[in-house]
């Protein structure tokens, strides 16, 4: 078991309610909309106001066991930042700060998928992460590394289906067996 298995065990869902920081109904309101946009889940609740940035940082440094790092003091290494696509970082909310050997450290808004961070592996070979605060991530990689997301449409699928249609209540049943199984975990002592 590597150190980023053992780090994340526990969803960051479940943390949040866990510590008080959000109840049940905002994280499934948030985990509806991370589905429906892709977006991080803590970007979801910042950016709603759900939480704040000082509480999500020490959650992601206390709970992940990663240390906080103020990356306001930290100068960019802006070759090692353009090593990796800029929507991968942007999306993830990632900053690489500094390569030790053959790993690189890397800031984050919260721990990365496994997905993620098998990607930043392949490219930086080992992977140290450190919790930052969302504002300072964006801040340095609008500066650093800019990126335009892309405009947000509906799947073709999808686009011209109405609603209450087969696509709706496959898309609402999804739903429901991810809101029980939701629901269930967060139960679980």
């Amino acid at each position: 078991m590597t150190h980023y298995d053992r780090v994340k065990r526990k969803r960051l869902a479940d943390l949040l309610v866990d510590e008080g920081l959000v109840n049940k109904k905002v994280v499934l309101a948030a985990l509806r909309e991370q589905y429906e946009t892709k977006k991080l889940l803590s970007t979801i609740l910042l950016e709603s106001e759900d939480i704040d940035a000082f509480d999500l940082a020490r959650l992601i440094a206390e709970q992940y066991q990663v240390p906080f790092l103020d990356i306001e003091q930290y100068s960019m290494d802006q070759e090692l930042m353009r090593e990796f696509p800029a929507a991968l970082l942007h999306v993830n909310r990632i900053i690489p700060l500094d390569r030790f050997g053959n790993s690189v450290a890397f800031a984050c808004q919260e721990v990365p998928s496994p997905e993620v961070h098998a990607e930043l592996r392949d490219t930086a070979g080992g992977v140290f992460l450190f919790a930052a605060f969302s504002r300072d991530i964006v801040t340095r990689l609008e500066e650093n590394h800019p990126w335009q997301a892309p405009e947000v449409v509906p799947s073709p699928e999808n686009a011209d289906a109405p609603e209450g249609s087969e696509n709706d209540s496959a898309w609402q049943s999804l739903f429901d067996s991810a809101n029980d199984s939701v629901m269930s975990d967060m139960d679980e002592p």
